[in-house]
């Protein structure tokens, strides 16, 4: 019996690891996918020159190059052209990942390119429901110094 549980015990331990790591990699390669299937909806789009996206913010507040900027971060987190970023783009829906995920790294990354450049001039608001709303949002902010 002493000799069952010597090889049982460190056996289950390797087979229960394994079970945690291939779950891991299933989960990786499901936001992979969600996240390429993403950009190639989102490359499909026509592209828009910087000044037809600058047009649509409305806010004298927001000065043009901070606009830029902030689609450049949304840019660069979702790993498509700002062109095919539109201020009426829904956070939630527009830019959600499809399938079944509940990580989605560009939240993670815009957040971070936006505190790396703007440090904590601003504050996220949870109403904001769409790109021009971030964009306004954050824009308002980051004039102000607040």
């Amino acid at each position: 019996m002493n000799t069952f549980l010597t090889y049982a015990v460190p056996i289950a331990v390797v087979v229960l690891s394994l079970a945690v790591v291939l779950r891991s990699l299933r989960s990786d390669s499901l936001l992979s996918r969600a996240e390429s299937a993403r950009r190639d909806r989102l490359n499909a789009r026509t592209t828009l020159a910087d000044a037809e996206l600058v047009s649509g913010i409305h806010e004298a507040a927001v000065p043009n190059d901070i606009v830029i900027s902030l689609i450049r971060a949304f840019e660069e987190a979702l790993e498509v052209d700002c062109g095919k970023i539109r201020l009426e783009d829904r956070l939630k829906k527009d830019l959600s990942l499809d399938g079944d995920t509940t990580t989605d790294n560009a939240d993670e990354a815009f957040y971070q390119l936006l505190k790396e450049k703007y440090g904590d001039s601003w504050v996220w608001n949870p109403s904001w429901e769409t790109v021009g709303d971030v964009i306004s949002g954050i824009g308002r902010q980051i004039a102000s110094g607040n």
